[in-house]
């Protein structure tokens, strides 16, 4: 049921202008909805047109009734310094649960499945748990996961992995105009709420102490260990493969 779902961005502030092809997924959040409120990573993405963007939230649910899907637009604003990267067109994403190495790279669209018409996938047969095939915004589509806190208990250090921001959708660097806009993020909707101000990943090392090398050093090769196994579960689809906090 909570198959995993997305944020996307369309470029311009008239919904009538809204494509498949520009509306873009930039962040991901698997297992999900399930909680009252979901934080989603935000990629650095590049300022929006004077009169805002058209934004979307989506989810295709698995295993809940018929095959459906669920998509809520909003107006929305990127707000802090922006990226000066312009968004890519999106293309379908498509089954790859089997070979990662089917899985689309760079801007994917959101999923239109099960529809009159304009359908962007079409799936059957089962998936790798047996059960009949459903797509959704997960690694069973190529979507990176999202964003996961390693804690450090001995050495009190938190280190933040943001898997859950889709950084591969953009143009070449100098495609945008990068600027500072103003605003506040707020809350987008009762079941989900996004970070709408860009952030910089953390490197697995940027929040250690310089001032004591030994136990940095101890700190990377934990957060390092735990890191490899998480990765292997983003590609291969393989617990602990959620997002939230691990510990070390």
């Amino acid at each position: 049921m909570a198959a995993g779902t997305a944020f996307a961005i369309s470029y311009t502030s008239d919904i009538t202008k809204v494509t498949p092809q520009n509306l873009v997924v930039f962040t991901v959040l698997y297992n999900t909805p399930w909680m009252l409120n979901a934080t989603y990573s935000v990629p650095n993405l590049p300022a929006c047109p004077d009169q805002g963007c058209i934004c979307a939230w989506g989810w295709v649910p698995n295993g809940c009734g018929t095959p459906n899907m669920y998509m809520l637009p909003y107006k929305c604003k990127v707000t802090g310094v922006t990226g000066n990267a312009a968004v890519a067109p999106g293309t379908p994403a498509v089954w790859c649960e089997d070979d990662p190495s089917k899985c689309v790279v760079g801007a994917k669209q959101m999923i239109y499945w099960h529809q009159a018409d304009g359908n962007n996938i079409q799936v059957d047969g089962v998936d790798l748990a047996g059960e009949p095939k459903s797509p959704a915004y997960n690694t069973k589509l190529g979507f990176s996961n999202g964003m996961i806190n390693l804690f450090n208990r001995r050495l009190m250090v938190m280190t933040r992995f943001y898997l859950g921001a889709q950084r591969d959708i953009f143009l070449k660097l100098g495609s945008a105009t990068q600027t500072s806009v103003t605003g506040t993020a707020t809350q987008t909707s009762p079941v989900s709420s996004a970070t709408t101000k860009p952030h910089k990943p953390h490197s697995s090392s940027s929040r250690l102490s310089i001032k004591w090398p030994l136990l940095a050093l101890i700190s990377i090769l934990n957060v390092f260990s735990k890191y490899d196994m998480l990765t292997t579960c983003v590609r291969e689809g393989k617990p602990p493969c959620v997002a939230g906090e691990y510990y070390v």
